[in-house]
């Protein structure tokens, strides 16, 4: 999960941390110290990571579908 984690907060927006880290009830810094290896996630973080990113994505999607619509 560290790697794909890392690349996840790679590609996001700051807004998107920020969002990843109050639906996983933590800080971005410790996304980050769970991505760089320093931390390890429990398996309830691990399944609040993986349910939040979906999240993210899917907004993230439907947000890009509706500009394209627009445009």
């Amino acid at each position: 999960m560290t790697n794909r984690l890392h690349k996840w907060l790679k590609f996001a927006t700051p807004d998107e941390i920020r969002t990843l880290a109050r639906l996983c009830e933590t800080s971005p810094a410790y996304l980050s110290q769970i991505a760089n290896g320093h931390r390890r996630a429990s398996a309830e973080m691990a399944g609040k990571i993986e349910q939040a990113t979906f999240e993210i994505r899917d907004e993230t999607e439907d947000a890009q579908k509706g500009c394209s619509r627009r445009g």
